[in-house]
């Protein structure tokens, strides 16, 4: 009995296929054409390979195919959190706005700051803008730290996958803006406790680039006053 490796793959990756063929363009919720050509040829070299040749090898060339079709833009109106891939945190970590700069540290899921709103920029891309503070997470060149603006002032946002993520979180993803995705500063190699993010180069798919968004329900937050009493005053 021979085991081929693609049979359980192919009618997943016909499924997608079929599922974006028709929804292709580089606008909000569309995927990209060149991706969705090339995973329909990977899929006819898949169905050419016979049960006796096929290998794994073969099998992780149509995933990957599948994977680049998965091109993900945020959804304009959703709310988001950002989470780190990086598998040594033993705590989910995740950014936030602390009015000035984005920094990442344990996620507190009770705090404004770490929830970002998709919006649409003027070019038809994304942004993220703090529930908090009403900023826009800002990009900048390599080596450079990432800020908040009043306003979005350059290229959207976007989400590259490298790779499927060893520890179950979905897929790794670089965050990126301009030519530069978001990288954790002073992670520590998982045991840094928090700190600010910096350009870092879009073709290295490094565990402290490597984020995900995660779509939430935003909550709805509000200011309370408690008065106490003490011996009679307020």
């Amino acid at each position: 009995v021979v085991n081929n490796p693609l049979t359980p793959i192919i009618p997943l990756a016909e499924a997608l296929y079929n599922s974006t063929k028709d929804n292709t363009g580089t606008a909000i919720g569309e995927y990209p054409a060149e991706e969705v050509e090339a995973l329909a040829t990977a899929i006819e070299k898949a169905k050419a390979i016979s049960d006796a040749d096929a290998t794994d090898t073969d099998a992780n060339d149509l995933q990957a195919a599948m994977d680049a079709v998965k091109y993900i833009l945020p959804t304009v109106g959703q709310y988001y959190q950002i989470h780190s891939s990086l598998a040594a945190f033993t705590e989910t970590k995740a950014a936030y706005s602390n009015g000035t700069q984005p920094e990442w540290k344990t996620l507190n899921e009770d705090d404004q700051s770490f929830y970002w709103q998709a919006v649409a920029t003027a070019d038809g891309g994304v942004a993220f803008k703090n529930a908090k503070d009403g900023k826009y997470l800002q990009g900048h060149g390599k080596d450079q730290a990432w800020t908040m603006a009043d306003e979005s002032t350059n290229a959207g946002i976007s989400v590259k996958i490298f790779a499927k993520d060893e520890n179950a979180k979905g897929y790794e993803y670089g965050l990126i803006i301009g030519d530069c995705q978001m990288h954790a500063m002073n992670h520590g190699g998982g045991t840094g406790n928090g700190s600010y993010f910096a350009g870092y180069d879009t073709n290295s798919a490094n565990s402290a680039s490597s984020w995900f968004i995660v779509k939430v329900d935003y909550k709805e937050f509000h200011d309370v006053t408690y008065n106490f009493v003490y011996n009679g005053d307020v």
